[in-house]
């Protein structure tokens, strides 16, 4: 798992609004569940949680800029990013939005997916499947 850190970087062109008194998310982390799978955990204020939506984005190696994750809903404490690619490192950031705008993005935070050991195989906490 990988503790993650928050960074005011923006894209450039954002549009919208970054809102000085909505924090970045400080409190997540990263965790390779098998060769196509990364599990993204939070914790959240339950004001914050109550108030906010929680944005996940996503950069493979070969991707140009991040794209949003789909279903990412607002009660949820973690979230699994699946049909990755094995044995490939991925770069995630987060942030919360309101109706009146986004906050900062949290810091980039990387992880690489399991390999495949062999088709149909691979290795998870040093247990063959």
């Amino acid at each position: 798992m990988l503790a993650c850190q928050p960074s005011d970087i923006n894209p450039v062109g954002e549009v919208s609004e970054v809102l000085s008194d909505l924090p970045a998310p400080i409190s997540w982390e990263l965790q390779a569940i098998d060769p196509f799978t990364v599990r993204i955990s939070w914790e959240l204020s339950s004001y914050v949680a109550a108030t906010t939506q929680l944005h996940i984005e996503r950069r493979g190696t070969s991707d140009p800029d991040f794209v949003e994750l789909e279903g990412v809903e607002g009660d949820m404490v973690s979230f699994d990013d699946v049909s990755l690619q094995p044995e490939t490192s991925y770069s995630y950031r987060l942030r919360l939005s309101r109706n009146d705008g986004y906050s900062p993005y949290s810091g980039v935070s990387k992880i690489r997916t399991y390999p495949l050991v062999e088709e149909g195989t691979f290795l998870i906490r040093d247990t063959f499947f």
